[in-house]
């Protein structure tokens, strides 16, 4: 796997090279059909490290058009 500096340019310049572009001039990238690059990741309520690393991935996906939700679950809820 080819590693790259950190860079929204380049991170936008991949994306394109996929087909994800912003084509409506929202905050999100979207394939050629419209469809939002959209994605959810579940995390255990109350534990606050993986809260808070979740909340950093949405914020760093976020910068590239890419839309996270972060949806906290009681512990019981995901086993």
């Amino acid at each position: 796997v080819r590693r790259y500096p950190y860079s929204v340019e380049q991170a936008g310049t991949l994306l394109a090279s996929i087909g994800l572009t912003n084509r409506d001039q929202d905050p999100w990238v979207e394939d050629e059909r419209g469809t939002e690059a959209h994605f959810a990741v579940l995390t255990y309520r109350g534990n606050l490290v993986l809260e808070r690393e979740a909340a950093f991935l949405r914020d760093a996906l976020q910068e590239v058009g890419i839309r996270l939700d972060v949806v906290a679950l009681e512990q019981n809820a995901l086993i």
